[in-house]
């Protein structure tokens, strides 16, 4: 197994993987699949209950007589899942397994067509005790919990270690299987982050607000659906509404007061860019912008506003979905600067409040905001 992101795909740096993914070069065509993966809206990445389990095996249940040990973290996130011949894997392979991809709980499933509901309670070499068995030992010594145990039948039959019948077992034809390939073990990596960063900052550039709008909003997906912690980062556009940079300032749960609104001051008092657009991805796939999301954008809008340029949209990143605020009107006439009634509160929070300048600015835009009244 490779030890790295890069050396994954035979590559050394960004850049050398860079110019192999825009080539089209065979050695990155998992890079592709998992770029389709995520832009795929009706992914499943959860499993909570009975109906996700179901759903998730009849797109991903192992082949006949293989151990399928499906791994989710703490909110019940798939992180992966992984199959192993039935007769041949031990709890050695499985805990690696688990322990490589950071789960905290895991689903074991078997696909044993050669058993009958009816024939279950009477095997001496009972599958399903078996089963339950390895998953005691993971529980009891290394501390993962076990959601549930449960094989196929011949039957079609999704029946647990509880002897419920789950469900009939309906497989789809096509199945996306990237998910269960090693390289997706590098997606938590610092490698893995700074590629999409830079894969973001190479599709974007020079891309036009306007003209190109579901041009950007599918870049933005390919490069912030996979990561793992939430990324805080600005578009910043030109007077022609084209986009010069785009730059990650903050790693970590977005809130108001972590993101250092003096850094969104620097890029704004910038003369070479007109105005600026954030972005923020949440790795739970929930596209619902928080209140810490709504009040981080009205202090955006707020300093924009003070600082003459304009702020034109906040984005939320999901899986394989994004949420503009500029769309759902949660922002006010963004491609007209109407001065905000809340100076006094911007002012206060980029520190100008008692100096000359900033009384100067205050005091000009309350004049303007007369004129707008």
């Amino acid at each position: 197994m490779k030890s790295s992101f890069y050396e994954y795909f035979n590559c050394s740096s960004k850049e050398e993987l860079y110019q192999k993914y825009k080539n089209n070069d065979k050695e990155v065509q998992e890079l592709f699949k998992y770029f389709d993966f995520l832009k795929a809206k009706n992914t499943q990445d959860w499993i909570k209950n009975k109906s996700d389990l179901v759903e998730f095996l009849n797109a991903y249940a192992p082949a006949k007589n293989e151990l399928q040990i499906i791994m989710l973290n703490a909110s019940g996130q798939i992180r992966k899942y992984k199959n192993f011949d039935y007769d041949t894997c031990n709890i050695k392979n499985i805990l690696k397994e688990i322990y490589d991809n950071k789960a905290t709980s895991f689903i074991m499933t078997a696909n044993l067509p050669d058993i009958t509901y009816k024939k279950l309670s009477n095997l001496y070499n009972n599958p399903l005790q078996r089963m339950e068995e390895l998953s005691e030992k993971l529980e009891s010594m290394v501390g993962y919990t076990s959601h549930t145990i449960q094989i196929i039948t011949g039957e079609n039959q999704i029946i647990t270690n509880n002897y419920d019948n789950y469900g009939e077992y309906k497989p789809q034809d096509t199945k996306r299987n990237f998910l269960s390939n090693e390289s997706t073990i590098f997606t938590d990596t610092d490698e893995y982050k700074e590629f999409m960063n830079y894969i973001a900052k190479e599709e974007l550039r020079g891309l036009n607000l306007l003209d190109d709008r579901e041009k950007i909003k599918e870049i933005l997906i390919k490069s912030y659906s996979g990561l793992s912690q939430e990324n805080f980062g600005i578009i910043l556009y030109d007077n022609n509404n084209n986009i010069k940079d785009i730059t990650n300032l903050f790693i970590g749960k977005i809130d108001n007061s972590q993101v250092d609104l003096r850094l969104i001051t620097g890029i704004l008092l910038r003369e070479d860019i007109k105005g600026i657009e954030i972005l923020h991805n949440h790795p739970s796939g929930n596209l619902r912008p928080s209140r810490n999301d709504i009040s981080l954008t009205e202090a955006v809008e707020e300093l924009s506003t003070l600082l003459e340029k304009r702020f034109t949209d906040h984005y939320i990143i999901g899986k394989g979905s994004i949420f503009s605020f500029k769309e759902e009107s949660m922002i006010e006439n963004p491609l007209r600067n109407v001065p905000s009634i809340k100076m006094e509160k911007v002012a206060e929070k980029t520190k100008i409040l008692n100096t000359k300048k900033g009384k100067k600015i205050i005091k000009r835009k309350e004049e303007e905001l007369e004129l707008w009244i």
